[in-house]
């Protein structure tokens, strides 16, 4: 067994993983500095640290979403969606067709680290307590994949906590998606919403 228990077809399959990844980030002209840039960019530019109870992971994911030409989809043109709305609609076949699609962890770390547009979304549980804000409203959260070279994952956050190169999200890995977009020709004039 090699690389964490995996056997040489896994190697293999993830191999060839970079190397379609590779291809796609050369072809869309994209570089983990460009990925990584961008993110440092837009949390110069906004705080999307935690306010009045209210969290802004989805304003970062969508900040950075458009800054790379990706689809993110929002309520008439004016509100982003919340990460429980995102990560419904990444289920639904309308993402398929925006160019995204789902990914274990080693392939959202490969995507990233070619320069890809790469997210980990985690939908509310009526259940935990954590994901309820202080009216008792529940919160899913998102987070971007970032190039890392570490073995390591790296994560940029928003929320209570905001940072660029931290862990991934506090919550069961099993309930936690991951998420690239291939598809980087969405043009469209927008107003940011106010946070």
């Amino acid at each position: 067994m090699g690389y964490h228990g995996r056997g040489r077809e896994d190697l293999l399959e993830y191999r060839d993983w970079k190397d379609d990844m590779r291809a796609i980030a050369a072809e869309l002209e994209l570089s983990p500095s460009m990925y990584t840039d961008t993110v440092t960019r837009m949390y110069e530019m906004y705080d999307y640290s935690s306010k009045n109870g209210k969290t802004y992971c989805n304003f970062a994911v969508a900040d950075v979403a458009y800054e790379l030409n990706v689809y993110y989809p929002m309520y008439e043109r004016t509100h982003y969606y919340t990460a429980d709305a995102f990560y419904d609609w990444l289920t639904d076949k309308r993402a398929i067709e925006h160019g995204w699609q789902e990914v274990d962890l080693l392939k959202a770390r490969i995507a990233a680290n070619e320069g890809l547009f790469t997210v980990a979304v985690y939908h509310s549980d009526p259940d935990n307590d954590d994901d309820k804000d202080s009216k008792g409203n529940l919160h899913g959260h998102m987070q971007m994949v970032v190039p890392h070279s570490a073995v390591d994952e790296a994560f940029a956050q928003a929320g209570k906590l905001v940072y660029t190169n931290g862990e991934l999200m506090n919550r069961p890995i099993d309930k936690i998606r991951l998420y690239i977009c291939t598809n980087y020709d969405w043009h469209y004039s927008r107003t940011r919403p106010s946070q």
